[in-house]
């Protein structure tokens, strides 16, 4: 996932996503281009993905 947003808003409880997305067995790897968000960073350890926040834009192509 790639993520440029300062702010997250979620209508749902973000704790069963979790529980789906382990359930489902769904890796989710994130991209931050602006800040380190904690739902994206949570999301992320929970399905045993990676968090990465992107410094420049060189560090973001290494990242893709």
């Amino acid at each position: 996932m790639l993520f440029s947003s300062l702010t997250s808003c979620d209508p749902g409880d973000i704790f069963v996503t979790f529980a789906k997305l382990q359930l489902m067995k769904i890796q989710v790897s994130v991209i931050s281009l602006s800040a380190a968000i904690f739902v994206l960073q949570q999301v992320s350890d929970r399905s045993d993905g990676h968090f990465c926040l992107a410094k420049d834009k060189d560090h973001f192509e290494e990242l893709l």
